[in-house]
Order: structure tokens, then sequence, then C-alpha cells
């Protein structure tokens, strides 16, 4: 795999992370009846553990990338869980109140929105940056290369080849 290759599938596989934790996000914010700021820095924290496994190497890149996905993570959240106590109010399914409301989003984002967002946004990309480029511990196993010089720990896990 190239490098842009491999950062592509790191982009992938952090936005199918961010999507599951900004689900896990909207109902844990229902079920306790608010926002937790602190869980955005857990969430991060688990988008740039993905982000930082599925690459060659860590660096700024890695770290600019899950902080924009921890951004995008934060904004979904805050969809769901307003369209999550939208269905809970009307005793519409879960999927019904986002179908509902993804035409109105921008008027739901403005209508929803406060201050406190900011920080939590601000929690979100600050915490995914961080741990984005946080280098590997000393005691971490090394990867093995694989024939085109590239690692790839999640590639590697799974099995899949490198093809030349």
């Amino acid at each position: 795999m190239r490098h842009v290759e491999i950062y592509a599938f790191a982009a992938v596989l952090g936005l199918l992370t961010a999507c599951a934790v900004a689900i896990g996000w909207a109902a844990i914010a229902v079920a306790a009846g608010m926002r937790i700021g602190y869980m955005a820095i857990g969430a991060a924290f688990a988008i740039a553990f993905v982000v930082r496994h599925s690459v060659d190497r860590v660096d700024s890149s890695t770290g600019v990338l899950s902080a924009a996905l921890a951004l995008v993570k934060c904004v979904l959240g805050n969809f769901l869980t307003a369209c999550a106590l939208f269905s809970r109010d009307t005793g519409a399914p879960p999927m019904d109140g986002v179908l509902r409301l993804l035409p109105h989003s921008e008027d739901l984002r403005t209508r929803t929105f406060r201050p406190i967002d900011l920080v939590y946004y601000g929690i979100g990309v600050y915490a995914g940056y961080r741990y984005g480029r946080k280098p590997m511990k000393a005691g971490a196993p090394v990867r093995q290369r694989a024939a085109d010089g590239m690692t790839c720990g999640w590639a590697r896990a799974s099995g899949l080849r490198t093809v030349k």
C-alpha cells in the first residue's frame, strides 16, 4: 500500500469509529438527560487510537485527521441526540426521527446550539489532535515491514496481504 492509500484507509476506519462513537454519545446523552463533556475526551481517544494504529507512521498529519474526525463526531453526536430526543417525545422509531429531521439539519443545529457546545467541540478537537500525534510507547511491539516498506497494523491483523 502506498502512503496515501494507508491514510485513506485510516480515514475510513476513523470515520466508521466516529459514527459508532456518535451513536454511543447520543444514547448516553439521552439516557442521562444531559451531555457529558468529558465524554468528548474518551470519544476522541477512541478515534485517535484507530487512526494511529492504521497508519505506518505517527506524525502531525495523524493528529489533524483525528481532530477533524473528532469534530465530525461532535456534530453528528449532537444531531443524533436531537433526533433521539425528538423520537422519544413523539413516540416515533429512532430512524424515523433521523429521516424526518435530516432535511432540517441546518435549522436544527442552530436551534439546539448552546455556547457550551463550543467547549465540547474544542475539547474533542484538542484531544483528537493530541492523542492522534502521540507516538507509540517504547515497549510497543515492533511491526514487520511489508514488501513495499509500509506497515499497516489493521491490515496485518486481519490477514490482508499487500500486493505489488
